[in-house]
């Protein structure tokens, strides 16, 4: 029963975390509980929990003037990514592909911070067509491959919105598709579907409302301006331990 205490307080830390900034769950809760449980058992049975997080994310974050275009179009180009991901993890070595996806996060963190500094400003993300396509297809491609992406699409939001809302907005519903798609695979792949633990599952999905709640408050005590600094900072910080752990 220990471990599942330990379920439910990573997971409400996780999504505290996520609440606030719209990313970091996975990573935070995957990496308390690889060392009390088996790492499929916490990926498979997590994508329901996160399911219910970011949708819940998603109602608290509800704004008026909402782009269904950059959506549709990101959406889409994820889907097709994950799919070239998927079929590249039986023919690439996944482990030499994360230290260099980490390094190049750590990389785009700093990047993202000269830009909210002013420092870089004219190399900013544009919002158009061609951008929105490949931030779709890159964090796709990685989503299938290693399973860690948030890091691409927050990048990308955090340059084109302005309003945290947005941010969380979109990114959560970017999240939502993403692990619909992993879901359904994991329930019909006979393979995947043995490591669904049901308790888990119940004991998060109350955490994951809790974590929610209390750091959707905290986004409101920061200005955009802050809120978008901290999310640049936390890009670095999820790169390096995306670095560390696989060295």
């Amino acid at each position: 029963m220990f471990t599942y205490l330990i379920v439910f307080v990573s997971t409400v830390f996780g999504w505290l975390i996520q609440g606030f900034l719209g990313i970091g769950s996975g990573i935070i809760v995957t990496a308390v509980l690889i060392f009390f449980m088996n790492i499929k058992t916490v990926i498979v049975s997590l994508t329901i929990t996160n399911i219910f997080g970011v949708s819940y994310l998603i109602f608290k974050n509800k704004v008026s003037n909402f782009d269904y275009t950059k959506i549709i179009l990101i959406i889409f180009t994820s889907i097709f990514g994950v799919v070239l991901g998927g079929y590249s993890l039986g023919v690439i070595d996944s482990f030499f592909i994360k230290k260099v996806f980490g390094l190049m996060i750590i990389f785009t963190g700093l990047y993202d911070f000269g830009v909210q500094k002013g420092y870089l400003n004219k190399f900013r993300l544009k919002s158009n067509f061609l951008t929105t396509s490949l931030v779709g297809l890159i964090g796709g491609f990685f989503s299938g491959l290693i399973g860690a992406a948030g890091t691409i699409y927050a990048l990308y939001f955090n340059q084109t919105l302005e309003d945290k809302k947005e941010f969380k907005l979109y990114i959560s519903i970017v999240f939502l598709v993403l692990l619909l798609v992993r879901a359904i695979y994991y329930v019909a792949d006979p393979n995947t579907r043995i490591y669904y633990d049901p308790l888990f599952i119940v004991i998060s999905i109350p955490a994951v409302f809790i974590g929610v709640y209390i750091g959707n408050l905290l986004t409101e005590k920061v200005s955009n301006k802050i809120f978008k600094e901290i999310v640049s900072i936390s890009i670095i910080l999820m790169g390096v331990y995306i670095t560390v752990s696989n060295y």
